[in-house]
């Protein structure tokens, strides 16, 4: 089991009632998820979703963990991992 504690990576939240994928990076992960169901410094696009459907229709995706030092390294990871699906 991976301990999420000070994790890094990159990150999505998937709609599962119009499958609409929303992915995002952050140095620590477990925090980056609470502001975002607490909607707070959080993509206004994914705080309108929620709104619409709920939390509960969402999945939280952890795609990849880094042990970076260097957050532009991290963010152009997460441009990578946005380049793959096709918005």
């Amino acid at each position: 089991m991976i301990d999420l504690k000070d994790g890094k990576g990159i990150y999505g939240f998937l709609c599962k009632i119009d499958n609409k994928l929303y992915i995002g990076s952050s140095e620590n992960l477990i925090k980056r998820f609470k502001e975002h169901i607490k909607g707070r410094k959080s993509n206004i696009r994914l705080q309108r979703a929620i709104k619409k459907y709920g939390l509960n229709n969402f999945c939280f995706i952890i795609f990849e963990f880094y042990n970076l030092n260097d957050k532009a390294l991290l963010t152009d990871f997460e441009t990578t991992y946005i380049s793959y699906f096709n918005f």
